[in-house]
């Protein structure tokens, strides 16, 4: 009956390295969400600003025109009319950093489910329907063709 959902977690649970982490592995991942972020965007643009903040909150889920702004320091109407004058909307280019950040896991050869969810989906039949839609293929077959 609380009108919210919260998970309460101390900042050294939230700053503690994993068990098992492998920084050769991080470092892997993060060099091809930052080489994904610059094919979507032009650098220092306010899309590229703003497809950098949707990239780093994707594995938590899709993050919303509002939250995105408040971590760009402005207003979500602020943010529409930057990115209006850059000729893309917040939806489009949370397609497109989604789009290219699934192509890169999935040529990495990541798993279908694995690059659902760290792509904002927690379903990953509705991220194959959405991959389908972005580029005209399944991601299986995306896969496929990286090995």
């Amino acid at each position: 009956s609380s009108p919210r959902t919260e998970l309460h977690l101390s900042r050294a649970t939230l700053e503690a390295r994993p068990r098992g982490a492998d920084p050769l592995l991080a470092s892997f991942f993060r060099e091809r969400a930052e080489a994904a972020l610059a094919s979507v965007t032009r650098h220092d643009s306010w899309a590229s600003r703003a497809a950098t903040v949707i990239s780093e909150r994707l594995p938590a889920g899709i993050p919303g025109a509002g939250e995105v702004a408040r971590a760009l320091d402005m207003s979500e109407r602020t943010l529409r009319r930057r990115l209006q004058g850059e000729e893309t909307g917040f939806a489009e280019l949370v397609a497109r950093v989604q789009c290219a950040r699934a192509s890169d896991l999935l040529a990495s050869g990541q798993p279908v489910g694995d690059v659902a969810f760290a792509v904002g989906f927690s379903d990953p039949t509705a991220f194959s329907r959405a991959y389908r839609r972005w580029t005209g293929r399944a991601p299986s077959a995306a896969r496929g063709q990286a090995r």
